[in-house]
């Protein structure tokens, strides 16, 4: 014959059993978080170095602008001269 304490014990030990498969799979879960975490960080750190390339060659065509407006290669709504026009008036400056 089986006591009620011995039940207790039984269902204590079954609640502990799902106890502990619930921390493996949060465990898990939490494992596969950081990995995507991880993943996007580094996607971003790829995304802050593609910006600052690009902010900075903006940067250069900007003042390359300039230079070109100041000597008056060309003007500030002019975009119909040729890359190889602008190209020769850099040379020329």
């Amino acid at each position: 014959m089986v006591t009620s304490f011995e039940r207790q014990v039984r269902e204590l030990r079954s609640q502990l059993n799902m106890k502990t498969k619930d921390v493996a799979n949060f465990r898990e879960e939490v494992a596969a978080l950081e990995t995507r975490l991880n993943a996007k960080t580094a996607e971003l750190r790829s995304v802050k170095s593609q910006l600052q390339i690009m902010t900075s060659r903006y940067e250069e065509v900007n003042q390359d602008l300039e230079h070109l407006q100041l000597s008056g290669c060309v003007r500030k709504a002019d975009a119909t001269r040729s890359n190889e026009e602008l190209d020769r008036c850099k040379r020329d400056l």
